[in-house]
């Protein structure tokens, strides 16, 4: 994925609601619901107003001290998961 690509939840047809670390969402769409852990948790305010690969790794390194291979291959994965069930903008 190019560092420059801005990665976006969809403004339509999704509904969030944290439960302590995790948040389950809704989608309205397909209406099924999907439970982030708390790094998906961390990584959803970011994803709402838009954030680059780089932006989400360094969220990830900051909040829980991994080394910067790791945390772009966690939000790498989690970015590729949201894409394929439809909750990123195209």
């Amino acid at each position: 994925m190019s560092d420059d690509i801005v990665f976006r939840l969809r403004d339509e047809g999704l509904a969030a609601q944290s439960l302590d670390e995790e948040i389950v969402v809704l989608d309205l769409r397909s209406s099924t619901y999907l439970l982030l852990n708390a790094t998906g948790a961390i990584l959803w305010p970011p994803l709402q107003t838009g954030a680059t690969m780089p932006a989400l790794a360094r969220v990830l390194v900051d909040e829980f001290a991994i080394d910067d291979a790791d945390a772009l291959r966690d939000a790498t994965t989690f970015v590729t998961e949201l894409q394929r069930l439809g909750l990123l903008d195209a």
